[in-house]
């Protein structure tokens, strides 16, 4: 079967993937899109008998759709099996769901079950006259009900810790919103105390530097360098983005980008110009600094070449009463959703302040309870990967830039990608024009396979 992808605005479709039976799919995508599957001898969605679809309606959080042999769909909800309204299949007014994953049947309790198999397993043994089996024979059956009832317990505490995390991650979101604008408005907060502090010595420049751990998990890292860029470094960045300085952007959800009044800042891409780095140039320097850190910490051996601009970003204080400030609402840099890693997607970002503001501007990731104060010179890294599993971080990277209310805050930002390289830039993994040089590279594939 296919998978494609509906435009929320013209419904035209878009070819993901193939499937063959058995197969998993994991698909990154936002609340509200469509998709559509469709048999293998079908060519037109209109016409294809044997089709069926979905629809994505919960936000960051992970949704399972099962696609049965006679293009049905179930939708399994990991956080309550009841929310049957969460499921939605397109052309269909009236989905009627039948959950035929076993996980979510009613089940005998171990400790029956085991007694059951353990009994069979007796019974069957019986002679002909009726004759008991042996002890040998009975001590095997206990040891069998015994290894039951220990496979089983563990099968259960696994499901428990399993939905445990899920509301754990559900409860540690929801207070982190409550809490984020009391965080932000606390113009006295000071930077997170770190959780113990190492030094970092950049060893093509022989410089250290103290790095502050203020969170560490297995998929998520933050850490605060001092005095990581110079003055400087700071003005050759500044003076390099004022020709092509504009309003900051997000991404649409369809790969290209969008003004967004969760964004109000100034920024302006700015290409490293790597071969001048022999020569000293100081941009070259501060992306050389950065790409070193994040390989000390991650080992991913990430490259320069098709990595992103590095981005001269400024945000302006109005006044205290200022109803609309410059600010970045929450969000992730790349993807914080707890799945495998895309190819080319984004794993680390070092923001590095060169202008603090005098109210205002502090970095602060609210499901990892880590507030940064700007600081001249100093800089965040946080990485969002787990470098021997290469599962993305599920949420606690999420941050937000506060509101800059007097003064200007100006910070560079280098975001570092995994899977770029000369021939794969990091735009060819974000543009509407790359997308479909994508879809068609993968229909081309799979046609050569079949």
């Amino acid at each position: 079967m296919s998978v494609y992808w509906l435009d929320t605005e013209s419904q035209e479709s878009s070819f993901i993937f193939a499937l063959q039976p058995g197969e998993e799919l994991d698909i990154n995508t936002f609340v509200g899109h469509e998709f559509q599957v469709l048999g293998s001898d079908c060519q037109e969605r209109e016409t294809c008998p044997n089709s069926s679809g979905f629809v994505i309606t919960r936000d960051k959080v992970q949704q399972e759709f099962l696609i049965e042999r006679d293009y049905s769909i179930s939708y399994i909800d990991p956080m309550s099996i009841k929310s049957q309204q969460d499921f939605v299949v397109v052309d269909q007014p009236s989905p009627s769901i039948d959950f035929k994953d076993s996980r979510y049947e009613p089940q005998p309790t171990p400790r029956s079950s085991c007694r059951q198999q353990a009994q069979g397993s007796l019974l069957g043994l019986y002679s002909h006259d009726g004759s008991a089996p042996s002890s040998s024979v009975a001590l095997r059956a206990l040891d069998g009900f015994t290894s039951c009832l220990a496979e089983n317990v563990t099968h259960t505490l696994q499901q428990i810790n399993h939905d445990l995390s899920l509301e754990e991650i559900e409860i540690r979101r929801n207070m982190a919103a409550q809490l984020e604008n009391y965080t932000c408005a606390d113009a006295n907060l000071p930077t997170t105390a770190p959780l113990y502090t190492i030094p970092w010595t950049h060893e093509l420049t022989n410089v250290t530097f103290s790095v502050g751990i203020v969170h560490e998990r297995q998929h998520s890292k933050i850490h605060v360098l001092e005095n990581f860029i110079s003055r400087e470094e700071c003005a050759a960045i500044e003076e390099a983005g004022k020709a092509t300085l504009h309003k900051a952007t997000v991404a649409d959800g369809k790969g290209g980008s969008q003004y967004s009044p969760n964004r109000k800042a100034m920024q302006a891409g700015i290409k490293v110009p790597w071969e001048k780095e022999a020569e000293g140039d100081l941009i070259a320097a501060v992306s050389r600094r950065v790409l070193d850190y994040a390989n000390h910490v991650l080992g991913l051996n990430l490259k320069e070449p098709g990595q992103e601009d590095l981005m001269s970003i400024q945000y302006f204080g109005r006044g205290l009463e200022d109803p609309s400030p410059d600010q970045y609402t929450p969000h992730c840099d790349g993807d914080c959703t707890g799945l495998k890693h895309k190819i080319g997607g984004r794993v680390a970002t070092m923001v590095m302040y060169c202008t603090v503001p005098e109210r205002g501007g502090s970095t602060n990731f609210r499901n990892a309870g880590v507030h940064v104060a700007p600081k001249q010179g100093a800089a965040a890294f946080f990485a969002s990967i787990g470098p021997d599993d290469l599962i993305m971080d599920n949420g606690y990277t999420e941050h937000s830039g506060c509101p800059v209310l007097l003064g200007e805050k100006k910070i560079a930002v280098q975001w570092l990608r995994l899977g770029v390289d000369q021939e794969n830039s990091w735009d060819s993994f974000n543009t509407r024009k790359s997308r479909k040089v994508l879809e068609l590279g993968l229909k081309i594939l799979f046609y050569s396979l079949t």
